[in-house]
């Protein structure tokens, strides 16, 4: 499978702000002049506005999200926060998205994904928790995959939240074979839960056999 857009390139446009006219950097989505925000994510992928109110809310500006639909070969919808340009998707949908667009690279670019590591564009993030546009409930913090640097807003039950700009840089993560750095998601957490039941069984079975020694020292003397 051919990949239906190029995030391979080595840089990423400067753009002209829509109100001031100032430049938008280098792997920005914000005028560094007015503060205007960009939709950097959605300008990389094709799509068209759904539904202006998809009933679900933005966790930062409060508002109601709207659904769009991506054109990758079949329908594809997201849902996108009007003012803030963050994208909320279901659960497991953004695995899904990378695999529609992409055949994974045999081997990673390690010199490109060095590259995005050390955007000086990628501003440092203000830690805060986020809650769920589904439930209402506070969502995880999770690094997606093997240093992106993206930290994205999980809730296990329902789905993944972005903030504007995180869903272009993990696309060009991917492209440049970031993936095959790390397994699925999914298959990940799993692993990660066998790993800690195996040691939570190891600690139960030594703290027995600590037990049954004393008793036996007990009976001795």
């Amino acid at each position: 499978m051919t990949p239906m857009y190029n995030f391979l390139k080595p840089t990423d446009p400067s753009i002209a702000c829509t109100k001031c006219g100032g430049a938008i950097s280098i792997g920005s989505n914000k005028c560094n002049y007015c503060g205007t925000k960009y939709d950097r994510d959605l300008l990389a992928i094709k799509h068209e506005l759904e539904n202006p109110k998809s009933g679900r809310n933005c966790p930062h500006c409060k508002i109601e999200l709207q659904s769009v639909n991506l054109d990758i070969g079949q329908k594809f919808f997201v849902e996108r926060c009007p003012d803030c340009y963050g994208v909320y998707l279901e659960k497991l949908e953004l695995e899904e998205l990378l695999k529609l667009i992409y055949s994974y690279p045999g081997d990673p670019r390690l010199s490109r994904l060095y590259e995005l590591l050390k955007c000086p564009d990628r501003e440092r993030e203000v830690v805060k928790y986020n809650d769920c546009p589904e439930c209402g409930r506070m969502m995880c913090r999770k690094n997606f995959g093997f240093r992106t640097g993206v930290v994205m807003d999980v809730c296990f039950a329902h789905g993944t939240w972005l903030d504007g700009g995180e869903l272009y840089h993990i696309l060009k993560w991917s492209a440049a074979g970031g993936q095959n750095s790390q397994c699925p998601i999914e298959e990940r957490n799993k692993k990660l839960h066998l790993e800690y039941s195996k040691r939570k069984l190891a600690k139960k079975q030594e703290k027995q056999k600590k037990r049954e020694r004393e008793r036996a020292l007990r009976r001795h003397w």
